[in-house]
């Protein structure tokens, strides 16, 4: 997202002047949100249109242009400092010092705002969606609920209307092939039971069996690679759990075992050897010796 903001500001189809009151927007709000209390969005929009007079002698700026700010914030911590350094190597014609991870040929990024503003309305959409298990595109009624990025890819969550599986979906936005307004008989779906931080809390990435519960995952990881795991946890519920004297070192993590945990533990190679469950131990066994079969028949 930050490159789509990116080049938003730096377009050439706009002048210097809108793209300075964007970054100065991102700059007020980022130093309102850190200064030891929670700002309403009203204090945001004030504090945003007293930057833009004080620099332009004029300003006046919309609750949805904050709240789009904010959406495009949340996912960027240091935005601030990106923009600024992109920016500046545009004008001043030098390398950029910030690199970020992209993919060229990412699609459905077009799709984020009219998502983005159907879910801060409350308003249904109709999808039209290629899914990978399916021969030919279908396109139903959809109530989005939540954007997420996992891997430089963005996934919508809601509710299909019509359909018999109630259970929340997910929606790649790089099988989306079009968006549109609802028809007007159709009503936006609400789910009160769903929040967003505690359902996203028990997993890694995007997927979650509505029938799985959290298990605890140990694993023991070779000393070279023990820093790595330990400055960047595979969860925020990773604990040390005991240490040999070969400096191997044994963790484990509260979690809802998916597709993308296998993913991130076949990462470590043989660095990484899965205790418990069981059940999860013996599904990493059996993907690494389909992998060295593979290998094996290649010689």
């Amino acid at each position: 997202m930050w490159k789509k903001i990116l080049k938003f500001v730096t377009t050439k189809n706009y002048s210097m002047p809108i793209n300075r009151n964007t970054l100065l927007r991102y700059k007020t709000i980022d130093r309102m949100l850190h200064k030891g209390r929670r700002a309403t969005l009203q204090e945001l929009i004030d504090a945003c249109n007293n930057a833009l007079y004080e620099a332009n002698g004029y300003g006046e700026v919309s609750r949805r242009t904050i709240q789009h700010d904010l959406f495009e914030m949340r996912y960027s911590s240091e935005l601030v400092n990106r923009l600024e350094d992109h920016v500046a190597s545009m004008r001043y014609k030098v390398d950029p010092v910030i690199l970020l991870e992209s993919n060229e040929r990412l699609r459905g990024l077009e799709h984020i705002t009219p998502l983005h503003d159907a879910i801060i309305d409350s308003r249904p959409v109709t999808i039209t969606h290629q899914s990978f298990q399916w021969q030919e595109p279908q396109t139903f009624c959809f109530s989005p609920y939540i954007l997420k990025e996992f891997r430089n890819r963005w996934f919508v969550f809601g509710k299909r209307h019509g359909s018999l599986d109630l259970s929340l979906q997910n929606l790649a936005l790089d099988r989306i092939e079009t968006i549109s307004p609802a028809s007007k008989k159709e009503d936006y779906v609400k789910d009160k039971s769903f929040h967003p931080q505690q359902y996203f809390s028990d997993i890694i990435g995007v997927t979650r069996n509505p029938e799985a519960k959290v298990e605890q995952v140990v694993f023991r990881v070779k000393a070279s690679q023990v820093p790595y795991v330990t400055t960047k946890p595979l969860h925020h519920s990773q604990k040390e759990i005991g240490r040999d004297e070969t400096g191997d070192t044994t963790f484990c993590i509260d979690i809802i075992p998916n597709f993308e945990l296998e993913r991130e533990l076949l990462g470590f190679g043989e660095a990484l050897t899965v205790i418990a469950p069981e059940s999860l131990a013996e599904r990493i066994q059996q993907r690494l010796q389909k992998t060295l079969d593979g290998y094996t028949k290649k010689s």
